[in-house]
């Protein structure tokens, strides 16, 4: 579930995975493993505190979304697990 709305799943096992990481002037930023894309800054809210990694590694729940014609695109974050020891 997100940790900003408990009431919402954070990824329908679709759109989590291994995420590298870096913790850079006070905030986690994040892409998934394998992703030649920019590294986004993970918002605070959608970092998960109460659960820990099940295999320790960091992870990242978010989607590209178009967002016109042109192709534009962003990316929503849903949830965020840094692993253990980052």
């Amino acid at each position: 579930m997100m940790p900003d709305n408990r009431n919402l799943s954070c990824c329908r096992n679709v759109d989590c995975s291994p995420a590298e990481t870096r913790f850079e002037n006070g905030h986690w930023i994040a892409r998934k493993v394998g992703d030649d894309g920019d590294w986004i800054a993970v918002p605070p809210q959608k970092i998960e505190h109460d659960r820990e990694s099940p295999d320790g590694r960091s992870h990242l729940c978010s989607r590209r979304m178009w967002i016109n014609s042109r192709g534009d695109e962003r990316l929503d974050v849903f949830c965020f697990i840094p692993g253990s020891g980052s």
